[in-house]
């Protein structure tokens, strides 16, 4: 069976889509594939700066064949209406079958189609592809309608095997198909002629062209690191770097350059954004120091001179954009060159608008250092330390550095507060307060650090959702998908308890106090506010913790229990009932509690079971008076237990009704023919509800 080679070879690919467009060709083709070739057709794809390849092995030589069938009129139905059938399903009046269905006999259309070329399918699908192909931006050029990321400049489409190789021959917007590609644009151009697989790769590779693109990551890694060790260097990791540079060129060569001594006082964060921002250059440092002393650039080729000229150009662009950002880092040692100069730094946060509905930056620095004061003591940091922290962690953004290197927030305002003699945990706090920036990305632990990233990101969230401006579909301009994300991992992997609620209720009233518009005006109600941010974290946290290996039916059991804005005893409990209902025996409890809920649920609003107190003189059964005293007694203990964050002891404490429940519901008949013991049991089974209610609703379980 043949094999297919499909490459369109196109001007520069951005390394940023290069991954995508490899996925989406994958999809596009086995889909189309597995419809009509082969269910189990695999498809391999490449990608290079220039060229988006995909091979197919082992394809059929013909398409499937079906079998259409179409029902017409029914049996006796008049004769025109039946010929008019035939002819529309394009098969004679002889070539009609009768069949009974359930609703009578009718006549039907059988048509069988057969397989048809494999090569005239992919002609077809090919074009198809092309047209429709998802880039995230594409283009037009000269005079045709053709759209692609770049200009498309030539289509191999060849299907071969052990006899040779067979062009499939189309044609998109004037661009025929061949079975000719080009080599390296500087070093191979020419065109040269492909007929089996083998006969590609092998091609490519004397073209100067690797095709795979994790052989030119490892061969940047492997040249880089032989630098480095010639040179008694280390190499500043940095694996998005390498794969973006991987993207970029066909074929790698990483050339080792020296920077002035002049610029390498400059810190080192600094430094190497400086050259990886704007040059994509490898950082390699000095053995036992973060002294950054030289760069590896990345070519694209090998020149006659051994790319002599191509690293001295190099060096001159690396020492301007050194030069620049050594210019703007002494400016703003100048300009934050003392305490007191910051006091009037801070003056300026408030005339530096935040949003145009959110007031200033400096209005909003107000509202995280107040809604951080209020959570420091539970997070177990100074109230006056942290409150000093949040006047200085927003300032950075002031910094010229920042505006040349707006990545850099943060860390340069660890660099400045050190420059100008505040305490290390001012520092800290103004690098990590960002933290996590993504959900693979560290979670800073000191509780001052951590306070302030939790008012930083629930302050972000009560504003933008006040404003209206919430996240809708994939849309997130603001980031407050990450933003709760950031509160859930702060909260959880230092295993810190707040009231969300009660800290979202401050924020909004911190809004209004400041005359935020529609805070002010009463547009914006606080307790609707807090139920869409709520709603809105617990969404995220929800996915979290599922990805975690928790059931998401018994988080949800658990948000929808009271204190359910306490994050971590949400976790805590959504744990240890996890771990409960893994015991044999103990779903009966969930069973029961289901079982009670629908009878309450069948109880009409006002009835008499409905309200007051279960009076244990009206007990005729022994299960009614131990039922009655478990609940009691697991209403307390759950109680306490949770507000002590003891989740796993309050689950062994709801475990006493398992037996009580049962007992209860195989031997007592709550629709007594007394009324009075009727709504006697009603109120009890509402008791019992209630009690397990505290620590989840465990109708929402599936048993």
């Amino acid at each position: 069976m043949p094999d297919l080679l499909l490459e369109f070879h196109s001007d520069e690919i951005p390394a940023r889509m290069q991954a995508g467009a490899g996925r989406d060709l994958r999809r596009m083709l086995e889909s189309a594939f597995r419809k009509s070739i082969s269910p189990d057709a695999a498809v391999e794809v490449h990608v290079t700066p220039n060229r988006l390849c995909a091979v197919a092995r082992d394809l059929p030589l013909a398409t499937c064949g079906d079998i259409e069938e179409r029902r017409g009129p029914r049996a006796g139905a008049p004769e025109r209406a039946i010929e008019g059938f035939a002819r529309s399903a394009n098969v004679a009046m002889d070539e009609l079958e009768k069949r009974e269905t359930a609703s009578g006999t009718y006549y039907f259309a059988v048509k069988e189609r057969p397989g048809r070329p494999a090569a005239e399918f992919i002609a077809e699908i090919v074009p198809e592809v092309v047209r429709t192909f998802p880039w995230p931006k594409s283009m037009r050029w000269g005079t045709g309608k053709l759209r692609w990321v770049r200009p498309l400049n030539s289509i191999l489409c060849i299907l071969c095997d052990s006899t040779g190789a067979r062009t499939i021959e189309f044609e998109i917007d004037r661009l025929q198909s061949g079975n000719t590609t080009i080599g390296h644009r500087f070093m191979a151009p020419q065109k040269f002629e492909v007929n089996s697989l083998e006969e590609y790769r092998s091609g490519l590779r004397r073209a100067f062209v690797v095709l795979d693109a994790n052989e030119r990551l490892e061969t940047l890694k492997s040249q880089i690191l032989e630098l480095a060790n010639g040179a008694d260097l280390v190499v500043v990791e940095d694996e998005a770097l390498l794969e973006e540079n991987a993207g970029l060129v066909e074929w790698p060569v990483a050339l080792l350059g020296e920077i002035d001594k002049r610029h390498r006082d400059l810190p080192s964060e600094i430094l190497v954004a400086a050259i990886r921002t704007h040059l994509k250059f490898v950082s390699l440092c000095e053995p036992d120091s973060d002294r950054i002393s030289h760069f590896a650039a990345i070519s694209n080729k090998i020149a006659k001179d051994g790319n002599r000229t191509i690293l001295e150009g190099n060096k001159r662009v690396v020492d301007a954009r050194l030069g620049d950002a050594e210019f703007a880092w002494h400016n703003d040692l100048r300009k934050f060159r003392s305490k007191g100069a910051v006091d009037g730094l801070r003056a300026e946060m408030d005339r530096m608008t935040f949003h145009n509905d959110l007031g200033s930056l400096g209005q909003r620095v107000d509202r995280i250092r107040t809604l951080a004061i209020g959570m420091a003591a539970s997070f177990g940091a100074d109230a006056g330390q942290t409150g000093s922290a949040a006047e200085f962690i927003k300032l950075d953004l002031l910094s010229d550095t920042v505006g040349e290197f707006p990545e850099l927030q943060g860390v340069v305002g660890r660099r400045l507060a050190s420059e100008i003699g505040f305490s290390p945990l001012v520092g800290l706090a103004c690098e990590e307060h960002y933290l996590p920036a993504g959900p693979n990305e560290r979670v800073p632990h000191e509780p001052l650090v951590v306070a302030l990233a939790v008012a930083d990101k629930l302050d972000q969230i009560a504003g933008f959702f006040g404003i209206g401006l919430a996240p809708t579909g994939s849309k997130d301009p603001y980031a407050l998908r990450r933003a709760a994300l950031g509160i859930i991992r702060l909260l959880l992997e230092n295993r810190l308890r707040c009231r969300l609620e009660a800290i979202l209720m401050d924020a909004a009233g911190l809004l209004k106090s400041q005359g935020v518009r529609g805070f002010d005006e009463g547009r914006v109600l606080p307790d609707q506010l807090v139920r869409n941010a709520m709603q809105f974290i617990h969404e995220r946290f929800l996915n979290h913790l599922a990805a975690e290996g928790l059931r998401q039916d018994l988080i949800a059991a658990c948000i929808a229990a009271p204190n359910a804005d306490d994050l971590h005893l949400v976790e805590l409990k959504s744990r240890a009932l996890q771990a409960f209902l893994e015991l044999p025996g103990n779903e009966s409890l969930v069973q029961g509690y289901r079982r009670a809920t629908n009878i309450l649920k069948g109880v009409p609003e006002g009835a008499p079971g409905t309200s007051g107190e279960c009076d244990p003189d009206l007990f005729s059964t022994g299960e009614e008076a131990l039922l009655f005293a478990g609940q009691r007694s697991v209403a307390q203990d759950i109680a306490g237990l949770l507000s002590e964050g003891n989740a796993a002891s309050a689950v062994v404490a709801m475990s006493a009704l398992v037996e009580p429940i049962n007992d209860f519901f195989e031997n007592v008949r709550v629709n007594a023919e007394d009324e009075r013991l009727q709504d006697n049991r009603i109120r009890l089974l509402s008791l019992v509800r209630n009690a397990i209610s505290g620590f989840a609703d465990l109708s929402i379980v599936e048993v």
